[in-house]
């Protein structure tokens, strides 16, 4: 079916009413389930809550996050999630405030959609993350195609977890190729190994993974101590994709 902005801005503020976001209102949502990829029932909300998720983590996706009510057991009325979200210490805003934050969102959230809703089964995804002092500092993602807009993300987290991306497509992308490039920006890793699996348990010991070539210097435009690439052709939703590494000096196994 043909996506219109409209419909879908519709659809999408009637589903942050009330308790928020729930199966059977996403069920009754054509225009959100067509921008989605058509999902079968038993995906179709972790699909959406992935999409919202995708927004990234400032303030203002939070606000829409809390107005859908992701996350909650016993989400309230709408009018009190926001008076409890600008409650907040860290937000310290009125309700008139988070409505603003959350429409902001919500229109990023539409020009997300429609352009996923409007993609190619050819087209060829980029990811590209930057690394320093072992930390994930930016994700940007786009079309593999010139003038062609991306998202940039960032990890919110100072100090490294795991020496570790791992992605998976967002809910409206089929593309027939997946890159996933990594810049170490301050220093070559020791080694890197590449990963695609459906089970994030066994993401960085599962006997799929695979070595990478660290290749010195960084890629056109960008500069770099050393940069590694991997391919996947039609990748699959659902599964895990990512680099892990090991910094200098640490054993290998």
């Amino acid at each position: 079916m043909s996506i219109n902005a409209a419909d879908l801005r519709a659809e999408l503020k009637r589903l942050r009413r009330d308790e928020g976001r729930t199966l059977v209102k996403l069920l009754a949502s054509p225009t959100i389930r067509a921008a989605l990829g058509d999902p079968s029932e038993g995906r179709l909300l972790e699909q959406f809550d992935a999409a919202v998720l995708q927004l990234g983590n400032d303030l203002r996706s939070l606000a829409l996050k809390n107005a859908f009510a992701i996350g909650m057991r016993e989400p309230a009325i709408l009018k009190t999630r926001r008076e409890t979200f600008g409650a907040q210490e860290a937000v310290e805003r009125g309700p008139d405030t988070i409505v603003n934050w959350e429409n902001e969102k919500l229109e990023e959230l539409v020009a997300r959609l429609l352009a996923g809703g409007q993609r190619r089964q050819d087209e060829h995804l980029l990811v590209v993350v930057a690394i320093t002092g072992g930390v994930i500092t930016v994700v940007a993602e786009g079309l593999s195609l010139s003038g062609t807009p991306e998202r940039h993300r960032y990890n919110p987290v100072g100090e490294p977890f795991i020496h570790a991306f791992i992605y998976q497509l967002p809910p409206y992308a089929a593309p027939n190729r997946l890159t996933i490039a990594g810049l170490f920006l301050d220093q070559p890793p020791g080694t890197v190994y590449a990963e695609a699996t459906g089970d994030l348990l066994g993401f960085c010991c599962g006997d799929g993974r695979q070595r990478l070539d660290v290749v010195a210097g960084g890629i056109p435009g960008i500069e770099a101590a050393a940069h590694v690439a991997v391919h996947w052709d039609k990748p699959q939703p659902g599964v895990f994709f990512g680099l892990h590494w090991r910094p200098q000096g640490l054993p290998d196994s």
